[in-house]
């Protein structure tokens, strides 16, 4: 089974920004723990998510729905999500 590992930081100086960096695979096995990171992050008042794709190995049409159910969540907020670090 492959398991997935994020790591959140905060920016120093904008609070409204934090990166997650997420290590491994999201799919079906590994959503509801993007899910619930994603609902924490969020409710701490961050509205603008850079997600580190560099150490993803894999991401699932159902990860790929996630992504865009929170950036037009974020958008309607005046936030955004960035990707970055895809292969």
């Amino acid at each position: 089974m492959e398991t997935i590992s994020i790591d959140i930081s905060h920016h120093p100086v904008y609070p409204d920004v934090a990166t997650l960096r997420i290590k491994g695979f999201v799919y079906a096995n590994t959503l509801s723990q993007l899910e619930k990171t994603l609902e924490s992050v969020i409710s701490n008042h961050k509205k603008n998510l850079i997600f580190d794709l560099s150490e993803t190995h894999y991401v699932s049409s159902g990860g790929w729905s996630i992504f865009l159910m929170n950036v037009q969540k974020l958008r309607n907020e005046g936030g955004d999500i960035l990707l970055a670090g895809m292969n």
